[in-house]
């Protein structure tokens, strides 16, 4: 029998230094369609996230010799599911949200129930509503900068339109700056999963829930193109690979992170049904975060002699431990 011993030779900050990694065609691909706006907020973002991160660490914690790069993919993935039209001042809001309540309020990084980033992303689309929802066109007054200070203007704001299927893949299209390029997260995954990082039950499990159950929850309007537009355009690739990749919030066992990518999957074309928004992803993600403890006590390979007490009770000791499993 094998020890549960950790064997790869990575360590926290080289596995978050991936996901910086992998977060870099999303991020370059915003810079491109929104131009210098995309860039200061994705660097003031990760920047200010990190710094938040490191003061809790050294003065709150004690946490002399704390090293973490987590702040910083945090920070990318806010800004990224966020529209371009938005200022400095909603984006801090978020960072601050995101460092100091969602992560440190558990006890830092590991510790935190939710993703911080689609927490930070759903508490700005309640507080600052007006300011979260308006989208612009890609590729226009990339130099404007006054919606840094101001937020959203007539010279920024676009209707939802229709897209081409090149612009669907590329994310060439009115919405949030990272969230709808399906290529260029599906690029990051690619990476993500090589480097042994991004574990693939998930955003499998995901996958098969959400084209298995298009039909059934959009059932009399679904056709095959609606289907491949909305698994490309809708934000539901970035999820599965930047959310339900977050070895954080997603249970440790194959068979849980089986289970919360089928519920979350599920719970994304229900709540997409309701409304074609960002928030039926990122409400979908947060609710199976809240799941996780349970998944995780449930669904979970025993160790040996070791079973619920709710299993053994009223048997004899002998019993009991002949039934013990092994770590799977």
């Amino acid at each position: 029998m094998n020890a549960p011993y950790i064997r790869k030779k990575q360590n926290t900050p080289q596995i978050y230094l991936d996901v910086v990694i992998a977060l870099l065609p999303c991020c370059v691909a915003a810079v491109y369609m929104y131009g210098v706006r995309a860039a200061v907020l994705l660097l003031w973002a990760a920047l200010l996230h990190a710094f938040l991160d490191w003061i809790f660490a050294q003065y709150v914690r004690r946490e002399q010799a704390y090293i973490d790069l987590s702040g910083l993919t945090s920070g990318l993935i806010l800004v990224l599911l966020l529209p371009p039209t938005v200022s400095i001042w909603v984006v801090s809001a978020g960072v601050l949200f995101s460092s100091v309540i969602v992560k440190q309020f558990f006890g830092g990084a590991g510790n935190n129930l939710f993703n911080p980033a689609f927490a930070a992303r759903a508490f700005l689309a309640v507080a600052f509503s007006d300011k979260t929802s308006v989208i612009a066109e890609p590729f226009q007054s990339r130099f404007y900068l006054e919606s840094l200070i101001s937020g959203p203007s007539g010279l920024l704001s676009a209707a939802p339109g229709h897209a081409g299927w090149l612009q669907l893949m590329t994310g060439f299209f009115p919405g949030a700056m990272g969230l709808t390029g399906a290529v260029f997260a599906v690029a990051g995954g690619v990476y993500l999963a090589a480097r042994g990082v991004l574990k693939l039950q998930t955003p499998i499990a995901y996958a098969v829930t959400l084209i298995s159950g298009y039909w059934m929850f959009f059932f009399g309007t679904a056709d095959l193109k609606g289907m491949i537009g909305f698994l490309a355009g809708s934000g539901v690739v970035f999820c599965a690979v930047f959310a339900l990749g977050d070895f954080s919030t997603v249970p440790t066992s194959g068979s849980g992170r089986i289970a919360f990518g089928i519920g979350t999957g599920v719970l994304t074309l229900a709540l997409f049904s309701i409304g074609q928004s960002v928030m039926a992803i990122i409400s979908s993600v947060l609710l199976m975060n809240a799941v996780t403890p349970i998944l995780e006590f449930y669904i979970r390979p025993r160790v040996f002699a070791h079973q619920h007490w709710f299993s053994r009770k009223g048997k004899p000791d002998s019993e009991r431990f002949e039934e013990g499993g092994t770590r799977a």
